[in-house]
């Protein structure tokens, strides 16, 4: 079961913290090494503690999580970082832990997409039953794959 992960303002107002709702990475190769920050900013009039616990995945990591205040206005940021073994989809969650609740960010590793484009219609004019008709159309990749 995924978490439910609350949009930006949601999360804001709820627990006081303001940060982005995912960190995304795309079309990253295996083996490497991809880091991305996530800022978490004190938007509340009192100070908030917060601890995190690390995705279920080994795909992504973090160092250990140590307790984290923040006071009013103030931001923190965590390192996460992704490292892909295979070219697949990877998806998970970290989960914050406050004196409130806890709220979740999801973060995810998507691939290159695949798209093709043709025109909305085709148009064959009168055809006999039974008789071959032909008709050339554009095919266009609209995709992120080169076509072989």
């Amino acid at each position: 079961v995924v978490p439910e992960v609350l949009k930006r303002d949601s999360r804001a107002r709820r627990f006081g913290i303001d940060c982005a709702s995912e960190l995304r990475w795309h079309a990253k190769d295996p083996g490497g090494d991809y880091k991305q920050r996530l800022v978490l900013k004190n938007v509340s009039n009192s100070v908030i503690k917060f601890k995190f616990v690390l995705p279920e995945t080994s795909f992504f990591f973090m160092k250990f999580p140590d307790l984290v205040t923040l006071s009013p206005g103030m931001a923190a940021s965590v390192d996460v970082s992704f490292r892909p073994i295979k070219k697949e989809v990877y998806d998970d969650v970290i989960e914050f832990i406050t004196s409130n609740g806890s709220f979740f960010i999801r973060v995810v590793a998507t691939l290159k997409e695949q798209g093709l484009k043709v025109q909305e219609y085709l148009d064959f004019g009168f055809a006999t039953v039974r008789e071959e008709s032909t008709k050339t159309f554009v095919l266009t990749n609209v995709g992120e794959v080169d076509s072989p």
